[in-house]
């Protein structure tokens, strides 16, 4: 047992000098402090900036952060802006140059063009790369993404000293909540996600990331994780959710990532309303992110008459259909492991084949309804939802009927 102690905090001392960085702390010198975390330009690179974490003992921890493409870092307003409108010492196109190539030199096709001594982030066609010396010349091997799609940009996250697998998420009231990774999982400071793995010991077991069970007349997440839940005409009531047709129950910090260890079970129980049991209803989605921008949903529960039916977006799209049956509370379990989508229904099961990660999207989850046409509002009452981004304990996705 100490032998086993010993590694694993040898693992998440490895881990935090990971996140940590070997980067100069000097450049967090004269760092302006905005809610905890400090802000400096970055010392040679207009579309970067630093962002300083403290540690005990007022030791500051630098991150490298970029804008995101064609913007320059704004120290005096803190935030990136359009290269055009910035005043940056390090801009080459103060030099008199026609242009130079983007600082990140893994991006064959990007650069900046220099018009009236300003600089305007650019892109060589498709099937070109960036020159210093001829521009944009033929290319067979350049085929990276430009712009820099991948970028991270400023992040409202920062690490805890001591707590690799934990980190603080800012909040649109002005304070910082502690959030715990997935399982097996660590935050990194460097991409703003918890994307280290390999920190999983002997004694590893998957725990759901949110549990709801509305037990207590509250809709709070009863998993230990935090997670802030929020209710939009939700009436709860009998130890559950009841839902009107324009109902919302949302979990915004839950977002399919590209760090994503490839498995994700979604547990719940749903009594309909049989005055619409023929209509088409929407129950869970992860494409909501308000109606000025629509995205495609990876994660999709929708119910018409008599059937379930369960989507996923992955390399590809897939959707299974599933029965239910005439019983007053029913099951649904949503089960996407890298390979197949799965799905549990009334004791019924069917999976098909849907290879990959899930498609990322900016939305958390939002039960209750899709937004989308022509399925209306769920109606009726949900119950005993827990969400696992890792693959649980065979109990907890066979279900009896």
């Amino acid at each position: 047992m100490r032998l086993q102690a010993v590694c694993l905090l040898w693992i998440l001392q490895t881990v935090q000098a990971q996140v940590q960085g070997t980067k100069d702390p000097s450049v967090c010198d004269g760092a302006v402090m905005r809610h905890g975390v400090g802000f400096n330009p970055h010392p040679s690179d207009c579309s970067m900036f630093v962002q300083c974490f403290e540690y005990p003992g007022g030791r500051m921890s630098p991150v490298y952060r970029s804008c995101e493409y064609g913007q320059f870092w704004d120290h005096a307003k803190l935030r990136c802006l359009p290269a055009d409108s910035v005043n940056c010492p390090h801009d080459k196109c103060k030099t008199g140059v026609k242009s130079y190539m983007h600082s990140d030199r893994n991006q064959c096709g990007a650069f900046w063009e220099c018009l009236n001594g300003k600089a305007y982030g650019r892109c060589c066609p498709d099937g070109e790369a960036y020159s210093s010396a001829k521009g944009c010349v033929a290319s067979k091997t350049c085929t990276d993404m430009c712009p820099l799609k991948d970028r991270v940009p400023g992040c409202g996250r920062r690490p805890i000293s001591g707590a690799a697998t934990k980190y603080e998420q800012y909040t649109d009231n002005g304070i910082w909540k502690e959030m715990k990774c997935p399982s097996g999982r660590a935050y990194n400071p460097n991409d703003c996600e918890c994307s280290i793995t390999g920190i999983i010991s002997s004694t590893y077991k998957c725990k759901p990331d949110v549990v709801l069970s509305f037990n207590k007349g509250t809709a709070e997440d009863e998993s230990g994780n935090g997670n802030v839940v929020k209710l939009t005409n939700v009436v709860l009531k009998d130890n559950a959710a009841y839902f009107n047709g324009r109902s919302k129950l949302i979990i915004e910090s839950l977002k399919p990532t590209i760090y994503d260890m490839g498995d994700l079970v979604i547990k719940m129980k749903f009594m309909e309303d049989k005055r619409y049991s023929s209509s088409l209803q929407g129950i869970l989605t992860n494409g909501h992110c308000g109606k000025e921008s629509p995205v495609t949903p990876s994660v999709l529960v929708v119910k018409a008459q008599n059937v379930i039916v369960l989507g996923a977006e992955a390399n590809f799209s897939r959707s299974i259909e599933l029965p239910i049956v005439d019983k007053q509370w029913k099951d649904i379990i949503y089960i996407h492991n890298k390979v197949k989508l799965e799905g549990r229904v009334c004791g019924a099961t069917k999976n098909e084949f849907c290879v990959g990660n899930l498609k990322p999207t900016p939305c958390g989850f939002q039960f209750g309804s899709v937004d989308i046409k022509p399925y209306i509002g769920f109606v009726g009452a949900l119950d005993e939802i827990s969400i696992y981004r890792c693959k649980p304990l065979d109990a907890v996705v066979n279900v009896g009927y």
